[in-house]
């Protein structure tokens, strides 16, 4: 795997899978009743749970793309014979 792609894929990754927060401060899934989301009162806890949702999933992504630069770097080098392993897989 070459670092363009590795970076590609971490792109794409983080694109298509991002995590959601719908279930936190309603999102998409508002009563219509009700009104949108600046409507809403967000109760302090439901905020600072939010946060640290947000704060764990950027050291996610941080990590991950780190992990691919290794695993990339590992790959160029053939690392994994010296253990005994036919490939990265």
């Amino acid at each position: 795997m070459n670092k363009q792609m590795a970076l590609s894929t971490v792109d794409q990754f983080t694109t298509t899978n991002s995590i959601s927060t719908v279930g936190l401060v309603g999102g998409s899934n508002v009563d219509p009743k009700i009104g949108s989301q600046s409507d809403i009162e967000v109760p302090p806890k439901i905020q600072e749970l939010h946060a640290k949702a947000m704060a764990a999933v950027a050291k996610w992504k941080t990590a991950e793309i780190e992990l691919l630069r290794v695993l990339d770097e590992v790959e160029s080098h053939k690392g994994y014979l010296r253990y005994g392993y036919n490939s990265l897989f």
